[in-house]
Formats: C-alpha cells, structure tokens, sequence
C-alpha cells in the first residue's frame, strides 16, 4: 500500500518543468499555505493554508510512481512549503522514489531547513529575499529578518547548488532595498545573486502595474556585477544585455 502524509496540504502540480530544478528534468509540488503576503505574489490561490488544493498528496504520489524513470526531480515550492508541519516526511518519501529535491523557500523557517540540510535531502535550494531588512519592516510587514539571514547563512554554507533572488517593482523594492540586500548577501560570503523583473498577471494586488523600464538603476546592475562572481538580471534583454556588457568590461 502506498504511504501517504497527512500533514502535507498540496495547493497545485506541475508535471514537467526544466526552469525550477536547473539541469534536472522535474515535477513542481505546489503546496498551500504562507507567512507572507506579497502584493506581486503570482500564486495568491497558495497563500490561505486553509483553503483546499487541486490536488491530495497521495495523488501526487501516484503521480511520482508513474514517472519514475523519466523524471529527475521534485521540485517543492508554495506558498511556502516549510510551514508544512509534514515537509520533512514528504520529501523523505520522494527521495525514497529515487527522485532529486529542490527547494523554493522564502527563508522564514530555518530550523527545518536545518534539518532537511542536516539529512542532505536536498540537492538544490532557490531562496526568494524580498528586500532589505527596511524595506522587510515598512513594505512587507515582518517584524524581524533574523530568520531570512540565518537560513542564507545555512544555505550560502551548506555545500549544495542554491541561488539567492530578489523580485523587483520599483514601488515595492527600491535601489536602496537592493543594496540592502546584496550587503547582507556579501557579508555572509553569497557569490550568486539575481535579480528578476516583476511580470504582471493574477497577482494579490491587482492594481500592480507592469514595473516599468527603469525598474532598477543601470549603475545598480553595473556595480552588482562587479561584487557577485556571479550576478544575473533575469526578465528584461536590455538589462541582460547591459549586464553582458559589463562583465565584458
């Protein structure tokens, strides 16, 4: 009989991706629920741990069981899939299927982070940093950033492939929140560092309007370039391409 978890509440599946999990072909497990609430979330459907999901977790297992063989990976993202009370058995069970794990995390719960590294379940972790511990206090309500600096920490010394990301719309993160949070991640030793342009769509605040083409600074991303071995703009060519430019430099 195939074992479930009954602490696991799964908000959505996405069956294949090649973008979340990079160089594994992978399944995105989507689970409910999360601490925070971003005006530009993307997956506002996630972020009431009550509501019920698409789809149970023994579902989502049988799922997995059929595509052994072809896919590599699992990718758990939310939401925030650490407020799970059950995460570390899920992602036990995966392993046990013989799939790869990665990791999507806002960084608010470093104890079970501490454990899933501590029993090298996970072969990747994405951790989203939201702003600087200012812009954490005035625009998303949260009260201290220890948490998010200690799990960088536990991430940044962990060993494992991982990146650090911010998301971007000038109204809600500022060129001072940037650096805000690239002097956090240099201080702990962080050499990859992205920032990505916010999209519009079925976001929580459906009022947020597309971001604009001077989302961030040309002087921001030339001198994060200079500071991260590796620094990436993701979602905008022309900043792309700046940054191209100014690597080359």
């Amino acid at each position: 009989m195939m074992q479930t978890h009954p602490d696991i509440r799964v908000g959505g599946l996405q069956p294949f991706t090649m973008i979340d999990f990079p160089g594994r072909m992978a399944a995105v497990v989507f689970l409910q629920g999360c601490n925070l609430r971003c005006s530009y979330c993307h997956n506002p459907g996630l972020l009431d741990t009550r509501q019920p999901g698409d789809i149970t977790w023994p579902e989502v297992l049988a799922f997995l069981e059929k595509r052994r063989g072809f896919l590599e990976g699992v990718v758990f993202s939310g939401g925030e899939p650490l407020m799970q009370p059950g995460i570390d058995g899920a992602i036990s069970r995966v392993r046990e299927l013989g799939f790869d794990v990665a990791l999507h995390t806002n960084g608010f719960y470093p104890a079970r982070l501490e454990s899933l590294l501590h029993q090298n379940m996970l072969q990747y972790v994405a951790m989203d940093i939201k702003s600087s511990d200012e812009g954490y206090r005035s625009r998303f309500g949260v009260e201290t950033t220890d948490p998010v600096v200690r799990s960088a920490r536990l991430i940044a010394g962990s060993g494992i492939r991982h990146e650090f990301r911010t998301t971007v719309h000038p109204k809600i993160v500022t060129d001072r929140d940037i650096h805000g949070v690239a002097d956090m991640l240099e201080g702990i030793g962080v050499e990859h560092f992205i920032l990505q342009k916010f999209k519009p769509g079925k976001v929580l605040d459906p009022g947020l309007k597309e971001s604009g083409e001077d989302w961030v600074r040309a002087a921001t991303v030339r001198e994060l370039a200079r500071r991260f071995r590796r620094f990436e703009v993701r979602g905008d060519a022309m900043y792309e391409d700046l940054l191209h430019h100014a690597k080359a430099a």
